[in-house]
């Protein structure tokens, strides 16, 4: 779960290398995020294809200047199904 709150002013933003990430369920999800990102100037990185465990992803600029990554394939994905058995 993840809560966000509105606030008048951000004073920390997340920026890339401190962001939020999204799993979606195929590269195609990816695609069409980042299509819709670089229609509003948003699209930070990608989409790129970083090979294993990173996997296919890209970096979205929110209006508050925080940094979401969308990914397909990352192997956190597989470490967090085998910790829940």
């Amino acid at each position: 779960m993840l809560v966000l709150l509105e606030r008048e002013k951000v004073e920390h933003a997340h920026r890339p290398d401190a962001h939020h990430g999204v799993a979606c369920g195929s590269r195609d999800e990816v695609d069409r995020l980042c299509r819709l990102a670089d229609e509003e100037d948003r699209l930070l990185l990608g989409p790129k294809d970083s090979g294993p465990p990173v996997g296919y992803r890209a970096l979205i600029e929110d209006p508050d200047g925080h940094t979401l990554e969308v990914s397909y394939g990352q192997e956190v994905a597989f470490t967090v199904d085998d910790s829940a058995g």
